[in-house]
């Protein structure tokens, strides 16, 4: 299906985080970020366009509670918010 059809069905499933994904954003560049109560945000790459094979490309830890939102700010860097009470900026 095409995004301009109407009609929507699965690509892809994505497993890689050990709990609840909160949240998602989407980079410029086609990748996107994903939020989880396992207290990490993982970066996501396609191996290709269109080949709905995707990998985790990095891992980011240091948050010590449940991620709740992430932001791509315009330079490209990444804003997420935790449980922890903090703001983090990623670069």
């Amino acid at each position: 299906s095409s995004p301009g059809s109407g009609v929507w069905s699965v690509e892809a499933t994505l497993t890689g985080h050990s709990s609840y994904v909160r949240c998602v954003a989407v980079l410029a560049d086609g990748r996107f970020v994903t939020g989880s109560y396992d207290k990490t945000v993982k970066v996501w790459k396609e191996s290709s366009p269109g080949s709905g094979v995707w990998s985790v490309e990095a891992t980011l830890t240091g948050h010590s509670h449940y991620v709740y939102c992430v932001a791509v700010l315009a330079d490209g860097r990444l804003a997420t918010g935790s449980d922890d009470n903090t703001v983090k900026v990623w670069g």
